[in-house]
């Protein structure tokens, strides 16, 4: 009778507690102004060693949105708000909060803009508003990193310095802790994330040759010397509380660098390619994917692997992709053929061709009709001789003058939509001493009569260049970390310098005047 008894008691006590372990919430609450346009945010919160999904949709009601979401232990939750008008056309918040937390959020615009600010109620609210302020200060992040790229290499007590500018941008966050406000979990999260961002990012600059003009000064032995310095301050004992998307690409940063080490290479473009034999298979792995394998950790390289393919198929659009990341996934097939990715995997597979029959046969925007050339016009490199910004050629001198430079490519839709308002922008440019050039990262081999045309189609008024190998990839680096170029993109180059990484393009004219005007 006892055992009878305690039976069915046991049962109900594992029913509450598992009922109590699913229905944990975590709930934000918010509040935007009542002429806002939009009726739709998106949010995300995407788990532990998930591949990145597409936002979700939240409506409003009256302008306000409650979310819930179940939680057994700290979350992480991103909220993205549509913006009329600003520079940043979707203002992203991410919040950590703990199973049972509740945040209020209230939106209004900044004064004379159609700019949100936030204002919190609820754990870690005077955390959240700061981050939200840096963020409306620094973003993109080039703003908060360009300083720490701008420092020579071999500047005396360089670690200490690059320390220092770290530690002042975590002060706010340091002196929040202090007084309460804040707990350590959130105050721990955000001191990671800088540290480990700005320290990776000069580790990646260090080894493609391009931080600081002097650079080359350094032996190898100084380099590893200083990366290992940044990598001891750069990496919190503690394990990161979310194995995420991002932290797949800063996890294989750092597996990039070990790899760079143990070979004695002096430059990450010198890792060779790799090939790897499975059950008497041979896979070819290229260099990008080979610092993955380095992983111990079986799971977690298995989820390397998925982010970096999952990558490349959502964001690389175009079959001259398919002969680096082809074998990569056929190899990640034959590794793991029950892995929870490989759904994911093909999705985004299959999606690619669609994806790039969708750009290569979308009807293009009208051309702007014709307006006067301020300047000479005409194709000054469309055979690879341009490698960076110290070209000189037909008259060009980009060491010398003043440079408005239009990445774009033929292909890129928002580019071709941006030269409507060519006339008003290249009178702007007159008027303030620029010349306009032109940087095309179209495929020669495929793309070459498409360029000329649509430079003859929309009135493309200054010197133009057909970016080769060499330049493409050393604009990927220069400017896009390493990653895929994300169009359009405007930079100001005065003298040789860029002045501005990320001037406004022809479809916002008053931000570009004020950026002229301050150059």
């Amino acid at each position: 009778m006892k055992r009878s008894l305690t039976t069915p008691l046991k049962l109900v006590l594992l029913y509450l507690v598992a009922t109590n372990h699913t229905t944990a919430q975590v709930t934000i609450t918010g509040q935007l102004p009542k002429d806002y346009p939009y009726e739709q945010l998106l949010y995300t919160d995407a788990g532990e060693l998930e591949l990145p999904r597409d936002y979700d949709t939240l409506s409003l009601e009256a302008q306000s949105f409650k979310l819930s979401i179940p939680a057994d232990k700290i979350r992480a939750v991103t909220i993205g708000l549509p913006q009329e008008y600003t520079a940043q056309t979707v203002q992203y918040h991410t919040f950590y909060i703990q199973p049972g937390d509740q945040l209020q959020l209230d939106f209004q615009y900044a004064s004379g803009t159609r700019e949100l600010v936030m204002q919190v109620q609820g754990p870690n609210a005077a955390g959240y508003e700061a981050w939200a302020a840096f963020n409306r200060q620094y973003s993109p992040p080039i703003r908060y990193l360009q300083p720490f790229y701008d420092l020579q290499p071999t500047l005396p007590n360089l670690p200490d310095t690059i320390i220092a500018k770290i530690e002042s941008i975590l002060h706010p966050y340091d002196s929040l802790l202090r007084t309460g406000e804040i707990d350590t979990a959130f105050h721990a999260i955000v001191s990671a994330h800088f540290r480990e961002q700005i320290c990776q990012s000069l580790i990646n600059r260090l080894y493609h040759g391009r931080w600081g003009a002097s650079d080359e000064a350094l032996t190898p032995q100084q380099k590893i010397k200083l990366a290992e310095q940044l990598n001891h301050y750069g990496r919190p004992a503690e394990a990161s509380p979310f194995r995420d998307a991002t932290f797949a690409f800063r996890r294989i940063d750092w597996l990039r660098y070990e790899r760079l080490r143990a070979l004695r290479a002096e430059q990450y473009g010198d890792l060779p390619d790799t090939t790897v034999e499975v059950n008497g298979q041979h896979f070819y792995i290229p260099a990008k994917y080979a610092s993955a394998l380095l992983e111990s950790n079986d799971t977690l390289r298995e989820f390397l692997l998925a982010r970096y393919l999952h990558f490349s198929y959502s964001s690389l659009i175009g079959p001259e992709f398919d002969r680096t990341r082809e074998p990569v996934l056929a190899y990640f097939k034959t590794i793991y053929p029950s892995s929870r990715y490989l759904q994911p995997l093909s999705a985004a597979r299959n999606k690619n061709p669609v994806r790039y029959a969708e750009i290569v046969q979308e009807s293009e925007p009208q051309p702007p009709p014709p307006h006067d050339q301020p300047w000479r016009t005409g194709i000054i490199d469309d055979i690879g001789r341009m490698n960076d910004f110290t070209f000189a050629s037909q008259g060009v001198d980009l060491k010398l003058g003043k440079y408005y430079i239009d990445l774009w490519a033929t292909w890129c839709q928002p580019c071709l939509q941006g030269f409507a308002n060519n006339k008003a922008a290249d009178s702007l440019l007159n008027a303030n001493g620029y010349n306009r050039l032109y940087i095309s990262i179209d495929d020669p081999d495929y793309h070459y009569l498409r360029w000329v045309e649509t430079i003859e189609r929309y009135q493309l008024n200054g010197r133009h260049v057909l970016a080769g190998k060499v330049l493409r990839k050393w604009i990927a680096e220069q400017f896009f970390g390493g990653g895929p170029v994300v169009l359009p993109r405007h930079l100001l180059l005065i003298d040789g310098q860029v002045v501005e990484p990320y001037a406004p393009g022809p479809t916002d004219l008053k931000a570009l005047e004020e950026k002229l005007k301050g150059g």
